[in-house]
């Protein structure tokens, strides 16, 4: 094998040396596990389920391997991969946030060319918000409101103490939103950006920094990842918090330095009020990383004699012990602060205090089928979501089914979420043959690698006990299947070795225009009338109805207000209007949302607030005008005073 330039220990592209033109049992493994590796395809349905890719995108892709397996192109593709391989740490350092910037100044591109909404409109991003309204004045939780049932919205707790139901680890990462008044996206992308970033400088360690290229334009092109990228949820900061403990890992194992240590603690700290069950994912490989090397500890005998030795290692994994709990302390510490004021319990958190309430038989673990089971909350869109939305979840996660439902619905799913084309399923197998000691023995790293990929059977390990598994919750798993991805065109390279050189010029370029022809903006050229859904999209949902409410909470300057919303059964229960997440407390902010409940319910909003607020104005919203005629959506009821004065008046009659 060659070795060449500072970087010489790293995995060169393209040996010098004269090379056999098949290792036969590497070649005879790659085959066999290309078996596997299209079962799994099939098992996948890529045909009906994700995104069509469409033959048009095939087509490119095809056409620009086979452009760069003609040898004069492949030596060029080649010479430029070996160039990009082994910048200088500081050239890496300055790539890595140049990537960042780039990739967040992309998502903002194309949310705005798509005409995205960005403002939190899903159930998830709005009680997030709330959060950190809170969070903004130093509060965890408000009391319960006297008016409860007219602001009992989906994951919000309205009883005993008004707060959203979400660790808060995410809105304490977003809490500066709230204080220098910036757009709600702005630091929504700037984590995304940041994780584009971070991925490509961790396998530029890992692998080499063009493998770490690849592996940022992959993640830029997953259409989920983009999805999230503007919304306030937690799934973008945990995949950034785990990135982190790697490369905390990675800066501890070269320096060891004992103030990584601080750091890994404060990110799993972090990561535990934040998803604590996606934390585990990364906090466990990382652990055990970190105790196997203090395990390992060298010593020289004739510095130190066995005992010392021992003693030596002691006394590192006890330094590392009482570092890392010392510095997640404070994390753990707000997350049981908030725990006991919401639930009065030291360990019951608000999370699992909402799903007794309003999400029965949801909770971690497997619970049986009870078609009686209702939600708490009397509220009618929330007895419908169950129904709905729930229901078939519960249904699924039964011991004896659950696994056909992993099968045929999930793994889909996952598949969908983390590769830019389903298909490429085929060669995940493979990546095992490429992540092995003999095809990477040179770079010292199978622990990090492999640290890594451990994060894909403990998510699927784990996730398997929680009765709901949505599209989104894959993200935290992207980079290990990127990883699989890029190892397999390696494990290809040992396997034909005087190929080696077409080889990795083939799929690197393939990758590569396979990620870039997914992006929206190509749409147009695969798109056409017969295949509208050829079209990848970023959208969540499209809402008018949400659009308008966002515009009248923040651009609202008239009197103070109160907007009732009434819900018939079949409204769409997955635009939720009512949230009062511009202030953090619903009677401080200029426009409040209230559920209307009826005439004789609503009563008690008007005498509340005839009270303290007697010029508050009422208004009555039609959610059918909001779709036709935005003139009329509003129906003026009155003032507080007068309202409960009318109120009063058909008492005495």
């Amino acid at each position: 094998m060659k070795r060449n330039g500072p970087n010489s220990h790293k995995l060169n592209y393209a040996p010098a040396e004269p090379a056999a033109a098949v290792d036969m049992p590497r070649a005879a493994l790659t085959l066999a596990l290309l078996a596997p590796g299209v079962a799994l395809v099939l098992l996948l349905d890529p045909f009906h389920a994700g995104h069509p890719f469409g033959l048009r995108r095939w087509f490119v892709v095809a056409l620009a391997v086979a452009i760069a397996v003609v040898p004069p192109v492949s030596r060029a593709i080649m010479a430029a991969l070996n160039w990009a391989r082994h910048p200088s740490p500081r050239a890496r350092a300055v790539t890595a946030a140049a990537i960042a910037v780039l990739a967040s100044a992309y998502f903002l591109f194309t949310a705005v060319n798509q005409g995205r909404d960005l403002f939190p409109k899903t159930h998830d991003d709005q009680s997030y918000y709330l959060q950190m309204q809170m969070l903004a004045e130093g509060r965890l939780w408000m009391p319960q409101h006297e008016l409860a049932d007219f602001f009992d919205t989906f994951y919000v707790l309205n009883r005993p103490k008004y707060a959203s139901l979400y660790f808060p680890g995410a809105a304490l990462l977003y809490v500066p939103t709230i204080w220098l008044n910036l757009p709600t996206w702005l630091m929504p992308i700037g984590v995304a950006g940041a994780i584009v970033g971070l991925l490509y400088r961790v396998l530029a360690e890992m692998l080499d920094a063009a493998a770490g290229l690849l592996a940022a334009l992959l993640m830029a092109s997953l259409s989920w990842f983009r999805v999230y990228s503007v919304l306030l949820t937690s799934h973008e900061p945990m995949l950034l918090i785990g990135l982190l403990l790697i490369w905390a890992w990675l800066r501890w194992r070269k320096t060891r330095h004992a103030g990584w240590f601080v750091a890994i603690g404060i990110l799993a700290g972090w990561g535990a009020i934040t998803r604590p069950v996606d934390a585990l994912c990364f906090a466990i490989p990382v652990a055990l990383a970190v105790a196997r090397d203090i395990a390992r500890l060298r010593v020289p005998p004739i510095v130190a004699s066995r005992t010392q030795a021992a003693t030596k290692r002691v006394r590192c994994a006890v330094q590392a012990a009482v570092l890392v709990l010392c510095s997640a302390a404070p994390f753990l510490a707000l997350q049981a602060v908030f725990n006991h004021g919401v639930t009065s319990h030291w360990l019951q958190t608000p999370y699992s205090l909402y799903l007794e309430q309003d999400q029965p038989n949801t909770a971690f673990g497997f619970h049986p089928f009870d078609k009686n089971a209702r939600p708490q909350s009397t509220l009618r869109q929330k007895q419908d979501y169950y129904q709905s939305f729930f229901v078939p979840f519960i249904q699924n996660h039964q011991p004896e089914i659950f696994l056909r439902a992993w099968g045929k619905l999930y793994a889909p799913m996952i598949a969908d979420v983390t590769l830019p084309a389903l298909p490429l399923a085929a060669l995940l197998p493979l990546g095992l043959i490429g992540l092995t000691r003999r095809g990477l023995r040179d770079t010292g790293l199978a622990t990090a690698r492999g640290m890594l990929l451990a994060t894909l059977p403990l998510f699927v390990g784990l996730y398997m006990l929680n009765t709901f598994f949505l599209e989104h919750y894959a993200i935290l798993i992207a980079p290990a299947i990127i990883l699989l991805l890029l190892s397999a065109g390696r494990a290809l390279q040992f396997a034909f070795p005087a190929a080696r050189t077409c080889i990795a010029a083939g799929f690197a370029a393939g990758l590569a225009i396979l990620a870039v022809v997914t992006l929206p903006e190509l749409n147009t050229l695969w798109v056409t009338r017969e295949h509208p859904e050829y079209a990848f999209d970023d959208e969540t949902f499209v809402s008018p109805v949400m659009q308008e409410v966002n515009l009248r909470a923040t651009k609202y300057t008239g009197d103070p207000a109160v907007i009732l919303f009434p819900y018939t059964s079949g409204d769409p229960t997955y635009e939720e209007p009512v949230y009062n997440n511009q202030s953090a407390w619903p009677d401080d902010a200029r426009v409040i949302f209230a559920h209307d409940l009826g005439p004789q319910r609503d009563r008690e909003i008007y005498a509340y607030y005839a009270r303290i607020q007697p010029d508050r104005e009422f208004y009555r919203f039609n959610r059918a005008a909001a779709l036709t005629n935005k003139q009329n959506m509003l129906e003026y009821l009155g003032t507080a005073r007068t309202l409960e004065q009318m109120g009063r008046g058909s008492d005495r009659q």
